[in-house]
């Protein structure tokens, strides 16, 4: 070896060693501005907005859609025939950090035909306490402003994932249209959903329509007549979901205000089975009943509307029980979906959802060939 190319390989492993070390220096810069990240829980209160601008209409039914980065949305109900809607619904996020941007979108509710957008606004989050007020626009004009209290407080690091914690609403829903396509003499239209962020729950993983089940085929498969068959099971979605002026409201904060909002699954003094899909921001279901829904392509697909991939589907009831601590209720839930066939692989993530949820019941899942659930079912429900 020369001593020039001494010198040279010399050279190179001086400036590799230089290198390694700023690399170790900017790693552990890295690692030091993680560790000064700071994450908060927030209550973001959605109050009102004013002076809503609607084209060719001197009036709109208006809600708003919240959105977070990762996915985590919001949707309000819809206030009628006002340009001031006064909304006061909390939605609480955990996960957000300084700079962490929200696209809050407004739309014109329409039962007919497809809904209108109004306009949207960005609430940038500074940790700041206070009340926001935010302009709506749209095409770079004015179209009224939106009122936010933001209501911050710094957690833990645990929290690091952008995650809906809360509160849980349910919507109930009266379709004259149900009874009408049911013949269900007996509360036939009562369609609840209760609403919240299920994604981390799952993985983020969903699951898609059944390949092997007709009616799925048939909704989901190639084709011209699929997309007709599909339309039609959204309309039926459209139809029972309503909104107007009969739908109530309600935000529950434990298990037992959850059961009261359909009345503990019970009808003339007697439980009743329910239909239930898990999608992204939502928990659909229904009273299943003998005659319930029976015309319809699939009970499932219609509460999803028709969603390909969804988190889970099946049945669920609630039941009643005793033990030494006094009277209980269990929630039981299943996987008896042809549309879905999920797999028995996911139940416990559907049993920490809902422990995690209403830690004040208890929840049970079962595969639905399980025999001890269909035992129990042939019991509860002959």
């Amino acid at each position: 070896m020369t001593d020039h190319q001494h010198h040279k390989d010399g050279k190179d492993d001086h400036a590799r060693k230089d290198d390694d070390e700023d690399e170790n220096d900017n790693k552990n810069d890295s690692l030091h501005n993680k560790e000064k990240v700071e994450y908060y829980m927030v209550s973001f209160e959605f109050q009102k907005a004013e002076k809503l601008k609607v084209h060719n209409i001197i009036s709109s039914d208006p809600y708003f859609i919240a959105r977070l980065p990762n996915g985590c949305e919001y949707k309000s109900r819809p206030i009628f025939s006002t340009v001031n809607p006064k909304w006061n619904e909390v939605w609480c996020v955990a996960g957000l950090t300084i700079g962490t941007k929200m696209l809050i979108e407004l739309w014109q509710y329409d039962y007919a035909s497809r809904d209108d957008y109004l306009g949207s606004s960005t609430l940038l989050f500074d940790g700041q306490e206070g009340v926001k007020e935010l302009p709506i626009v749209l095409k770079n004009k004015h179209k009224g402003d939106i009122f936010v209290n933001v209501v911050p407080q710094k957690t833990t690091s645990i929290y690091q994932e952008i995650r809906w914690i809360g509160p849980i609403r349910v919507q109930t829903h009266f379709s004259a249209i149900a009874g009408t396509i049911t013949h269900h003499k007996a509360d036939p239209s009562r369609l609840s959903y209760a609403c919240f962020y299920v994604s981390f729950m799952f993985d983020h993983k969903k699951i898609p329509y059944n390949p092997h089940h007709v009616t799925a085929s048939t909704i989901f498969g190639p084709g011209p007549s699929a997309i007709a068959f599909k339309k039609a099971v959204q309309s039926q979605h459209i139809g029972l979901y309503k909104h107007d002026g009969t739908t109530l409201y309600k935000t529950v904060y434990s298990g037992m205000e959850f059961l009261e909002s359909f009345r503990f699954g019970i009808r003339s003094e007697a439980p009743r089975l329910h239909t239930y899909v898990l999608l992204e921001n939502e928990f659909l279901f229904s009273e299943t009943g003998a005659n319930f829904f029976t015309n319809f392509m699939s009970k499932h697909a219609m509460h999803s509307n028709a969603a390909s991939h969804i988190y889970c589907a099946g049945e669920f009831y609630a039941q009643k029980f005793h033990d030494i601590d006094g009277v209980k209720w269990r929630l039981v839930l299943d996987n008896n979906s042809g549309t879905y066939a999920p797999s028995k692989d996911i139940l416990p993530h559907l049993r920490k959802l809902f422990q995690t949820l209403f830690p004040d019941l208890v929840v049970e899942t079962y595969d639905h060939e399980d025999p001890v659930l269909v035992s129990a079912k042939k019991r509860l429900f002959p």
